[in-house]
């Protein structure tokens, strides 16, 4: 059956039907698209309100970037100004620290010349005692020695104290310089001579028979009976003008020996007692007897004679060398000393 053979009765209920499904099904997707533009504005709203708390948050923390970036730079600049206080607390400490250990150092210093310098003073005046008491040029060199030994122990170093150790310095080389002459060795040197001496060669004794042993001419002279008459007692001999050696008897070389060894002994007496005028009276004596009575010609007794000429140049008695200087140069340290405490 045909739709155009329906009643119309008929084809109006089927185009409501229609109509009502259509109506439905409109309704149906104006109510899905309310939903959805409603879940849609939920979902803006969602966002937004997203959107909103991240622009917020976000601008919270650029305040909390800034706030911290200030709370740095404040902290930043309050560090440099601590760092700049502490700075010159060490600077100061050091400084404190700096004069603290110089001030301890002058103290140490003080207080080491204060049982030092005692020390060198004692030293000097033990010298002078050596000197002018006793004569003992060795001691007193040792004691000046030692008295440099405890200078040098002093830390402290100015003009003064330079001064002193140039006087002791100088007043030892003086010693030094008197310490060179050896009284042991001149005397050693008296008792070789002695002993070469004896050794040495004397003028020979002329070969000739005395006067009364020879025949008597048959008619003697006036001069003749003389040298009779004295023939025991002197030893004539003739020469034209000419530089003769003394002609001696056994009795009378052994005397000239004796007699060189008493002036040697003489001599070695006043060596030791530092007698300048006896000594070189017999030096001379003994050069004297040397050249009047011993061979010239000997090379022995040459060097006898050079010896003594070495020996006779010796000077004895010498001007003992003071340290004055030294004591003087130490008492004015002491003054200068404590005036400047």
């Amino acid at each position: 059956m045909k739709a155009s053979d329906q009643p119309p009765h008929a084809k109006k209920q089927t185009i409501g039907l229609f109509s009502i499904l259509l109506l439905i099904m409109v309704l149906a997707s104006l109510a899905i698209s309310a939903w959805l533009w409603f879940e849609r504005q939920q979902a803006d709203i969602t966002l937004n309100a997203q959107f909103a708390r991240l622009e917020q948050t976000s601008a919270n923390n650029a305040n909390t970037v800034q706030q911290l970036q200030a709370l740095l730079e404040q902290r930043n600049k309050q560090t440099i100004s601590e760092d700049a206080v502490l700075q010159q607390s060490l600077n100061d400490l050091t400084e404190a620290s700096d004069k603290m250990l110089a001030r301890l150092s002058l103290l140490e210093a003080n207080s080491s010349q204060d049982w030092l310098l005692p020390e060198v003073e004692f030293l000097l005046r033990m010298a002078d005692h050596r000197l002018l008491m006793r004569d003992d040029v060795n001691g007193a060199i040792a004691l000046l020695t030692s008295a440099l030994a405890v200078i040098q122990k002093i830390p402290v170093e100015d003009a003064g104290l330079h001064d002193v150790r140039v006087a002791i310095r100088s007043d030892l080389n003086r010693l030094k310089a008197f310490q060179a002459f050896d009284v042991a060795a001149v005397y050693a040197q008296l008792k070789a001579l002695a002993t070469m001496l004896v050794d040495l060669p004397m003028v020979p004794l002329e070969s000739r028979q005395p006067v009364s042993n020879q025949p008597e001419p048959e008619n003697p002279s006036f001069w003749y009976k003389v040298q009779i008459i004295l023939d025991d007692y002197f030893s004539l001999r003739q020469f034209d003008g000419e530089d003769t050696d003394a002609l001696l008897n056994i009795e009378q070389l052994n005397f000239r020996q004796e007699m060189t060894q008493l002036a040697l002994a003489r001599a070695e007496s006043a060596l030791l007692l530092a007698n300048q005028a006896i000594f070189a009276d017999s030096i001379a004596k003994i050069q004297q007897i040397l050249q009047q009575y011993y061979d010239r010609n000997s090379p022995e007794v040459q060097l006898a004679q050079e010896t003594l000429a070495e020996i006779a140049a010796l000077k004895l008695v010498e001007d003992l060398p003071t340290i004055q200087a030294s004591q003087l140069a130490l008492k004015d340290y002491l003054t200068s000393r404590l005036k400047t405490r």
